[in-house]
Formats: C-alpha cells, structure tokens, sequence
C-alpha cells in the first residue's frame, strides 16, 4: 500500500542512497551529537524493499562500463545468499540472439512480454556503471605552537574510491519498467603518521569496500532489511517521560508515540513555571512521529517545543524533518508514475501514513488530476533546491533522471 510504506521506504532513500540527500541515521547522529544531557537509545528501523516486487527469479541483461561485471558477480552472489534463483547468462545471451530481441535498459514492452513468456516470471535487470575509480592524496597538516613558536607536522595520505551507477529493472511478467535507480558509494580511507609519509590505503580494498556498499544499495531495493540506529530521547521522570523512553529503547514506537502525546498533555501545566520541561516532551512527541513517518504532526510538535524553549537541536529537528517529508514527496511521486492507472486510484483513496481509516467511512478516489510536464518537474525540482530543501546532490542526482525521459 503505497502510503503506508512511504515513511518506510523514505526512510531506505534517505539512509540508502547517497544521490537521494543525507540518510536519516546521519540525520539523527548528527543531531543527537548535540542535544547534551538527553541519553541514547538504539532503535530497529524495519525498511520494506523499494521497488515492492516479489522476486523468485533474476536475470542480467547485458552490462555497461568499467568493473560492471564485478559488481554483476557480486550481486548475483547477493540474489543467491537471498534465495532467488539467477538465470545462466549465457540463457540469455542465446535468447536475445536466437529471437533477435533488443535488449538493453530501453527494452521494448513487446519483447519484454514475449522474453517473460519463455523465462517465466522473472525480473530483468541492467547495470551500468559509469563510474569505478581511486584517488590517492598526499596531505599535510601543520600546528605552530603559540608559546615556543614550534611547528608539528601530520601526514596523511588518504585514499579514495569513487562508484556511480545505475540499475533498470523489467518485470517481465507485466513488462513494468521500474525508474532508473541511482547507485552511488564514495568510500575515503586515509593512514597518518607525525614523522615520515604513511602508505597509501590499498586501492583495491577500498574500492572493493564501495562495490560491497553498492551491492548493498541494490539489495535494499529488493529485499526487506533492517538497521539499528542510536538516537536520543529526553527521559525526564516528571510529565513520565521516562516511561516512552523505555518504550522507545523497546523498539514499540508506536506505544512509545502514544505515551509521548500523554505526556505532552501533562506537560502542558510546566508551560509557564517550566517552559524546558514542556518543550522536551514536545519534543519527544515529534520524534516518534518523525520515526514513524508522520511528518506534519512531527513539525507541529517541534515548532511547538521552539516556541517554549529554543533550543539548537529543536530547531535541527525541524529541519531535518522538512528534508526527510520533501524526499517522502519525490519518492511518492516516483512511486506513483510506476503504478497502473488502478493502483493509483486505490492509493488516492487511502490515508495518509499513520493516520487511521474511521470505521465504517470510505473515502473516495481523488480526482485525476493532470500529469506534469517533464519541464514543469524539473523546474518543481529547481524550486526545492533554491530553497533549500534538497541537497545539491540530490537535485543532481533527480535531474539526470528525469533528462532521461527525454
């Protein structure tokens, strides 16, 4: 259901996909580096598989670029830790030439039914690899000491390897073509020495370290996986908040959301004497809500912790939290023009995520409302980085995407 997995699967491109803006475990590492006294808590984030297929069955059409048929081998190796059986390639290759199909990531709908008919339900996938390279830098740093005038020298030499690339996918049971799906992985590693110039990190390790990041990104989007990440969360015994604090370090968000909303409530009598206190359940109810997807509830709970008591790491809060809803939007839209004209009538007609159906009530279908140009969504996309609410990365990474329906 595709509201209701959006929070979720905002949650895999925001801490999967590095072209998609910062993660939100960085977000919240970031953030919770600086809030003081608040103690941590390490959650489980469950994250449904991107792409929603259900796979039994993989093949590789032909790949792109350099070390792309590494990175093929080892996700094949993922696909078959995973369970999902891997056609032989050279199956393929036979077919494409024995039917004379064409085969590459622009796969005509007529001969992506027809190779499905042969293979069976199957899920055809491209790689190309536009980008599998190192750098290596030599670096130094120099301290000169106030009192004695001294000079200390660091040396660094730092090694840096660079993947970018994309995967196509064709449900060759429907000839449904997923969206071109960004892969991207930098990985830095670096030796220091106060005396001679250390060794350079191996190249060949560090980039097998960004293709292994990589093979990872791909298995995101089709299996589902889970992360532990540690945040903080006021756990004051007055207004009980201790009590969604143990609920949270439990991994029930859920109840932990609840008892926060019960606490802000009974917080609300400290607004005047203990303004601080109010604001810290504020607080606390804006982050199960932004754990939990429910974004706007999230910003009101954190505008309201700011108004009582401004604090650095409410006003971080809200920010990040306006990241993570405008990149649940994109997504939302990607996953949208992915989806038959059914399935899109069915997710206009369900709730927004967190929020609950009233018994007995249904709602009907939104109106169809007509598509925007490709000009209009690049210009959409350019408004939201002019303000400020998409990285430059992210509004280059969309870009390339959408130049690619041209």
């Amino acid at each position: 259901m595709l509201r209701r997995s959006i929070a979720a699967l905002t949650l895999l491109m925001l801490a999967g996909s590095p072209t998609l803006g910062q993660g939100l475990g960085e977000i919240l590492a970031n953030k919770m580096r600086t809030m003081g006294s608040a103690p941590e808590i390490a959650v489980t984030l469950e994250h449904p598989p991107i792409l929603g297929l259900s796979v039994s069955r993989i093949a590789f059409g032909p790949e792109e670029g350099e070390c792309a048929d590494e990175f093929v081998d080892a996700l094949i190796s993922d696909f078959v830790a995973s369970g999902v059986e891997v056609v032989n390639r050279r199956q393929i290759e036979a077919l494409v030439a024995e039917h004379e199909f064409s085969l590459s990531g622009m796969v005509a709908r007529e001969d992506a039914l027809e190779l499905g008919e042969i293979l069976g339900p199957t899920a055809l996938v491209f790689v190309a690899v536009r980008r599998c390279t190192t750098e290596q830098q030599p670096l130094t740093n120099h301290r000169r000491n106030s009192i004695n005038g001294t000079v200390t020298y660091e040396y660094i030499s730092r090694t840096t390897a660079y993947f970018h690339g994309s995967i196509q996918v064709v449900d060759l049971t429907t000839a449904k073509i997923h969206s071109s799906r960004t892969i991207e992985q930098r990985v830095q590693r670096e030796n220091r020495s106060s005396t001679v110039r250390p060794e350079f990190p191996s190249r060949y390790d560090i980039l097998d370290q960004a293709l292994r990041f990589a093979t990872e990104q791909v298995h995101q989007l089709f299996f589902p996986w889970t992360e532990v990440k540690t945040l903080k969360f006021f756990k004051d015994s007055r207004c009980d908040l201790r009590l969604a604090y143990d609920l949270v370090r439990g991994g029930d968000i859920q109840a932990a959301r609840k008892q926060s909303a019960a606490n802000a409530e009974a917080c609300r009598s400290f607004e005047g004497s203990k303004p601080k206190l109010a604001a810290r359940a504020r607080y606390n109810l804006g982050m199960t809500d932004f754990l939990l997807g429910n974004y706007d509830a999230a910003l009101d709970s954190f505008d309201a912790a700011i108004r009582l008591h401004p604090e650095s790491v409410f006003t971080e809060a809200m920010a990040d939290c306006r990241r993570a809803q405008e990149s649940a939007r994109i997504l939302e839209a990607d996953l949208a023009e992915e989806l038959p004209a059914e399935g899109q009538a069915l997710a206009a007609a369900l709730p927004p995520a967190g929020e609950a159906q009233p018994a007995g009530r249904h709602q009907a279908p939104a109106p169809d409302v007509p598509e925007k140009t490709l000009e209009e969504r690049l210009k959409d996309l350019e408004n939201l980085y002019q303000k400020g609410l998409i990285s430059k990365e992210v509004y280059e990474a969309k870009q390339a995407d959408l130049l690619k329906e041209l």
